[in-house]
């Protein structure tokens, strides 16, 4: 069975591996000493924290816009796309546990290449996340997400308006054009 520690900094419940002083721990755990400067054990760095180095004392919480969704973690994560983390604090774990504590990003906007925040989706065809908008809805030449034109078929996430496919039957003008009309003659000439 694993020993448990209580650490004001850790809780009651955090995983200790038990070793013999001096300590040498890898990434991802933690010295843990007694208050006699003794060894008592590795400990995994606890969720929302993180480190990549050896023989670390401490393990430091996330920062901004990333997390370490579990135990050990050697370094912090990015948010998953379309989703940011503004917590600059970042003296409080439980804030960068967990995907959760990383909001989804309105429609029409994206979060920064950091995730620590969101802007507004800049073009369609130069923004840095391509899920921007959801189902049934394209990225506009306004950088805003509209409902899809009849003739389109966009069922998926992330459309724009360059790259919309058009329903057999139906045809655009140009690429860049949302109006999409019915073919008037032989549908055929109109393959989408």
């Amino acid at each position: 069975m694993v020993p448990e520690t209580s650490s004001p900094t850790l809780g009651p419940t955090a995983t200790v591996v038990p070793t013999l002083a001096p300590t040498y721990c890898g990434p991802g755990f933690f010295e843990d000493y007694d208050s006699d400067g003794t060894g008592r054990g590795c400990v995994l760095c606890p969720m929302g924290r993180s480190n990549g180095l050896q023989s670390a004392p401490i393990c430091t919480v996330c920062g901004a816009g990333k997390i370490a969704a579990q135990e050990g973690s050697v370094s912090c994560e990015l948010c998953p796309g379309g989703r940011f983390n503004a917590d600059t604090d970042a003296t409080d774990a439980s804030r960068h546990d967990s995907v959760e504590d990383c909001t989804e990003s309105p429609a029409g906007y994206t979060p920064n290449a950091a995730r620590t925040s969101y802007e507004k989706c800049v073009s369609p065809f130069t923004r840095r996340y391509s899920d921007a908008c959801e189902a049934l809805h394209y990225m506009n030449e306004d950088g805003e997400c509209a409902s899809c034109p009849e003739g389109t078929n966009c069922n998926s996430v992330g459309n724009e308006m360059g790259s919309l496919w058009i329903k057999a039957g139906h045809f655009r003008t140009v690429p860049s054009s949302s109006e999409v009309y019915p073919c008037m003659f032989e549908k055929a000439a109109c393959l989408g």
